[in-house]
């Protein structure tokens, strides 16, 4: 079953974030990271791949307010994801992914720290903010 979650950030707080600041980021966690148009391929020795894009603009924005009156309504930070206009997309198959869940974790995990952004996973409505307790 093919699976995303997103990483919302704010365009204000990682202005010009590209795929190449990504990739610098991911590199150095021993992980394969392939170059493609427009995304990144990212696989971990014989584990599962993960896609990872970029998305931003009005469209963006009006869905992550949708997150946050869905997800968030009682979180003291719900302005902040509303106002997340930007975000990292992870495509990737959950079955394999769930199966070598460390993978997945660490991507979430770097990707979050770097932009100090919010975690929402879409198969189960998960929300994890980059304050949040581990």
């Amino acid at each position: 079953m093919s699976a995303s979650c997103f990483i919302l950030y704010s365009t204000q707080l990682r202005p010009g974030l590209a795929l190449a600041h990504l990739d610098e980021a991911l590199s150095p966690l021993g992980m394969s990271v392939t170059k493609r148009p427009g995304s990144l391929l990212v696989k971990w020795n014989e584990g599962p791949k993960f896609k990872v894009s970029l998305a931003s603009g009005a469209e963006v924005l009006a869905e992550s307010a949708e997150i946050a009156e869905a997800f968030a309504p009682e979180r003291a930070d719900r302005d902040r994801i509303a106002a997340c206009d930007a975000r990292v997309e992870l495509s990737f198959d959950l079955e394999k992914a769930l199966d070598e869940s460390n993978t997945l974790i660490e991507l979430q995990l770097t990707l979050q720290t770097l932009l100090e952004g919010w975690i929402f996973t879409q198969w189960n409505g998960q929300l994890v903010g980059p304050k949040d307790p581990t």
